[in-house]
């Protein structure tokens, strides 16, 4: 078996270094080979997650400072273009080891690590606020300079890249002012600057990019981006048949380097050459579902959901006519079998050969009527594969817009309180204006509202917290289930499931006493059927073993969980 798949992804490989020159492009035979590599999908996956396995278990208690800092960014490197959860688990824990050990070029290049990982996650207000507190890129160290030009033309591309052939002058203008203000950074003979320049001017050295691509290893990630720019340049040349060989050049590189940050596929699927397959086009529209799936691109999303009714749409239409088939079918069998009745008497001879015809139709209709059903049934996976798409879209939607009204909320409270006390001042009542200032209410109010969005968003995110936190406490010390808020002792307990054990920090956070922490935490653990360590370690442990990105097992010096 392992044979048979290394036979077949060898062949790929070699299929998709093809002359890239010639004047005229077979794009059957290119999509022939996309097919193939489309049925290995899940062949590649699992060999580049065995990959990573293997690598982990590399990692040795007698590393150096260095050497963790060089096997943490190289597993960075292996997920960023496989899992953006866990890329940017590891830059920021590249981050970690460069800060406390001060190595300040390392964890600058961490940060934009983090920063490019949340650009193509689609986590925007977090990358820029990512690229705000990195500074001027002017006046950054040398070697920071070209990842950092890289991370930010990633974004604006990402941010307001118009579809191909919408490019108005304005836009242009915008595109060619980006490119002046931060091309320079990247060096000329590199591979980057030319496919930075194709996306975003259209406009480069055709022949410079096919040199790259003749010296990029296939498959690679690298020859997938330049196959796409070249695509890119094609189409605003209007040669559409250049375009869609290399949009399919490159989405082949991109499944068999284990690509699922990838757009060639998702662009493809656009094209009239896709459109007018239906099969396969819903082999590679449930593709890049899978990869929108695992990727959690909330750029690509849109474009997917997009894609699968582009698709939808000729199944209908391809059920609508074998409708009208199967209806002119009948008609021509009743007709038959009236003229059989009228012509049965003395011709035995001819009704016999319109009873095989009959079975003949009969067997056709029967056919048709699978057929029919076997499109219904494809139709209706597409249409649930569309909705939990949806329905995950708006649950990100929901989420985003909860933080943001309530801290819009705060800001205008803030300002009324503000205005109030500002009123009473200028009315010279200074004597109520102290009052009104040394009253707590307004904190209490706003702690308050603080408890409630943090109770909301906690139980929704982690909706098995109280039931498994009662596991663990004794019959007559278990919590009833709230209905959409949390006790003082859950409420600290939920911090600790996530990651923030210290009581310091969780006094902090939710503006307790240490002493009022420290007393909440003593009294659960006292009512615990086991040990009072054990049940600290367990509620640690409640959500990073299951995502298994617990930072301390790459991490053997990581500080212990304070019970």
């Amino acid at each position: 078996m392992l044979l048979i798949r290394f036979v077949t992804l060898f062949a790929l490989a070699l299929s998709v270094g093809g002359p890239l020159y010639a004047g005229s492009f077979d794009l059957e035979k290119d999509f022939k080979r996309l097919d193939s590599a489309v049925a290995v999908y899940q062949s590649v996956i699992a060999e580049r997650e065995g990959e990573i396995t293997a690598y982990k278990s590399h990692a040795t208690d007698v590393m150096s400072v260095d050497d963790i800092y060089r096997y943490t960014k190289h597993l960075y490197l292996m997920y960023l273009k496989f899992d953006t959860d866990s890329a940017i688990h590891y830059a920021q824990l590249c981050d970690s080891i460069a800060t406390a050990n001060e190595m300040e070029p390392e964890a600058t290049l961490a940060r934009i690590d983090l920063a490019l990982a949340c650009i193509l996650r689609g986590e925007t207000f977090r990358a820029y606020n990512l690229l705000e507190k990195l500074g001027d890129i002017r006046q950054m160290d040398a070697g920071c300079q070209p990842k950092m030009a890289v991370t930010i033309l990633e974004f604006y591309l990402r941010l307001n890249y118009p579809p191909a052939g919408t490019r108005g002058t304005a836009y242009s203008r915008e595109m060619a002012e980006l490119w002046s203000r931060y091309g320079g950074y990247l060096p000329r003979d590199g591979w980057l600057y030319a496919y930075y320049q194709a996306l975003i001017t259209e406009q480069t050295d055709r022949d410079a990019l096919l040199r790259h691509v003749a010296a990029a290893p296939q498959p690679s990630v690298q020859a997938a981006m330049l196959l796409y720019a070249l695509a890119t340049v094609s189409r605003a040349g209007g040669d559409e048949k250049a375009y869609c060989h290399y949009l399919a050049c490159s989405a082949v590189n991109d499944i068999l380097s284990a690509n699922r940050e990838a757009s060639s596929l998702i662009v493809l699927l656009n094209t009239p050459y896709i459109a007018n397959n239906s099969r396969r086009a819903a082999r590679y529209a449930m593709l890049c579902t899978d990869n929108a799936g695992h990727y959690y691109d909330r750029w690509r999303s849109p474009d997917v959901a997009a894609a699968q009714t582009l698709i939808i749409r000729p199944y209908e239409q391809r059920l609508e006519q074998e409708g009208r088939r199967m209806r002119i079918a009948i008609g021509l069998l009743v007709a038959l079998v009236v003229a059989v009745c009228i012509l049965l008497g003395g011709m035995r001879r001819r009704r016999r050969r319109t009873e095989r015809r009959m079975e003949d139709m009969r067997m056709a209709n029967q056919s048709l009527q699978e057929e029919a059903k076997r499109e219904r049934q494809m139709l209706t996976q597409m249409e649930t594969s569309n909705e939990q798409l949806r329905a995950k879209i708006s649950q990100h939607n929901a989420h985003f817009m909860d933080i943001y009204l309530f801290a819009s909320q705060y800001i205008h409270d803030v300002q009324c309180f503000q205005n109030s006390v500002y009123n009473l001042f200028v009315a010279g009542r200074a004597d109520k204006a102290a009052r009104r200032l040394a009253q707590s209410g307004e904190k209490e109010k706003h702690l308050q509202a603080f408890y409630q969005q943090f109770d909301k968003g906690f139980l929704a995110s982690h909706p098995d917290f109280i039931s498994r936190l009662n596991n663990l406490l004794r019959p007559e010390c278990r919590v009833p289930l709230p209905h959409d808020a949390l006790t003082p002792e859950l409420r600290i307990y939920a911090l600790v499931s996530i990651g923030m054990t210290d009581s310091i920090s969780i006094a902090h956070f939710l503006h307790y006493s240490p002493q009022t922490v420290y007393n909440y935490r003593l009294r659960m653990r006292r009512n615990a059927l086991i040990s009072e360590k054990a049940f600290a370690r367990t509620v640690a442990d409640f959500y990073i073993q299951e995502s298994g990105d617990d930072p301390r097992a790459d991490n053997p010096g990581a500080a212990p969980i304070t019970p």
